[in-house]
């Protein structure tokens, strides 16, 4: 094939795919029609996929980025990525984000994405991607339990729902609950024991 007539298919895919996203980004009730844009213009499903991806990962960073929210429920989500046929390479390319921007996103951002690529390879049947984030959030919970991010473990476990493989998580949170606790009864004890509580309480 000649060069020139490389460059202009290259051309024009880029403009295709840019007309894509300013379509996928006007949300849900668009999805359909998004499928349709695909097999219309016979897209590349695994360029699309990464613009799926990086959409998503950016509405992550913002909230929201036009209406793709990363609020969404998971049915939401799953409706979402499944306008490509294997919504796997959507769970792969949102672990690359995760793990090449690891040092500035925050614990919060770090956890969707966790929670969102583990959806994508469940929808996919992707046993070895699910387990792929199973041992990354292994990795990332000694940090969230560090910076008392405790809210963010309950986030893991009701996204991702897998409870045996994360039965540690339970064992973090049970620890906490039990750790405060006895924490509260101390300062409890003090408060009461206090002279000045006692005057205070007379009053």
């Amino acid at each position: 094939m000649p060069p020139v007539l490389v460059l202009v298919l290259e051309h024009r895919s880029s403009l295709t795919i840019a007309r894509y996203r300013s379509l996928l980004i006007r949300g849900p009730e668009y999805h359909s029609l998004s499928r349709e844009y695909i097999e219309l213009y016979k897209l590349d499903e695994a360029r699309v996929a990464l613009l799926l991806a990086d959409t998503f990962y950016r509405a992550i960073i913002e909230l929201r980025f036009g209406q793709v929210d990363s609020t969404w429920l998971n049915q939401q989500f799953a409706d979402y990525v499944a306008i490509v046929k294997e919504p796997r390479d959507v769970g792969v390319r949102l672990m690359e984000l995760l793990n090449a921007n690891s040092g500035t996103l925050s614990y919060a951002n770090q956890a969707e994405l966790l929670v969102r690529a583990h959806h994508c390879f469940v929808l996919s049947c992707s046993l070895d991607g699910a387990e792929r984030v199973i041992q990354l959030v292994k990795e990332k919970v000694q940090l969230f339990v560090e910076a008392g991010e405790f809210k963010l473990l309950v986030r893991l476990l009701t996204g991702i729902q897998n409870y045996r493989q994360l039965q540690f998580i339970f064992n973090c949170l049970v620890e906490y609950v039990c750790c405060s606790s006895r924490d509260f009864g101390r300062r409890r004890r003090r408060r009461v024991s206090d002279p000045a509580a006692w005057a205070l309480l007379a009053t």
